[in-house]
């Protein structure tokens, strides 16, 4: 992923104590979600993790893994467009292929949310100083936060208690790795950690699937 987060020309409303209260779907209603198959994400998604697997040495072993079909269009991804879901699966399908631990890809999807939406975050939390900035802050415009990345699928964020949130991802054709499901935990710590001292992100037994998954956000 990479820094499209909120442009310049862009304002984000920050939402004020109480206002989430309730699951809130892509569209903003309580408790309700429309099936939408996911059919793009952006590109930068996939060059931070080039990025990142640079770092960790692990590039030239990713190339070999990727789909012969599928490598030449991966390789040449560059910031700031749209790779068809076949691009993206081929990319995660790769990743998953390495061999990652459930820490380091969890570590990597950390590595990655800063890329792509630290700058926005940071300014969210200095926005939101005099307004008692928590976790909500970020989970209130969950939804136009995710639609700058991703194009289709649908989720819900419900509000368990003051302190906890769980987040249901569905039409997620991705959730069948497991290498994405700690990566996408790994990025909603990198986002929230800086409102809270302690942040949990878990995988919620049982939740997972080919199509989706849940998750449960704590913190202190």
């Amino acid at each position: 992923m990479y820094a499209v987060g909120l442009g310049a020309s862009k304002k984000l409303a920050l939402p004020r104590a109480g206002d989430v209260e309730t699951s809130q779907s892509p569209l903003g209603t309580p408790n309700t979600r429309r099936s939408v198959p996911l059919r793009r994400i952006r590109t930068g998604v996939i060059c931070s993790g080039q990025a990142n697997l640079r770092a960790r040495g692990l590039f030239e072993r990713y190339k070999t893994l990727l789909d012969p079909g599928l490598r030449e269009t991966i390789l040449a991804a560059v910031p700031g467009g749209w790779s068809a879901v076949e691009v993206a699966m081929g990319h995660v399908a790769a990743c998953q292929e390495l061999g990652i631990s459930s820490k380091d890809a969890f570590e990597s999807g950390a590595m990655v949310g800063e890329d792509v939406n630290g700058v926005v975050v940071d300014t969210m939390a200095r926005l939101a100083v005099g307004v008692g900035a928590t976790p909500w802050t970020v989970l209130g415009v969950y939804g136009r936060l995710f639609r700058r990345l991703v194009d289709g699928s649908s989720f819900t964020v419900e509000r368990s208690s003051p302190n906890e949130a769980r987040i249901e991802l569905e039409d997620m054709p991705l959730c069948g790795f497991s290498f994405f499901r700690d990566a996408f935990r790994g990025s909603h710590h990198a986002a929230l950690r800086r409102f809270a001292t302690e942040i949990r992100v878990d995988e919620i037994q049982g939740s997972a699937h080919s199509d989706g998954v849940a998750i449960r956000i704590s913190w202190e």
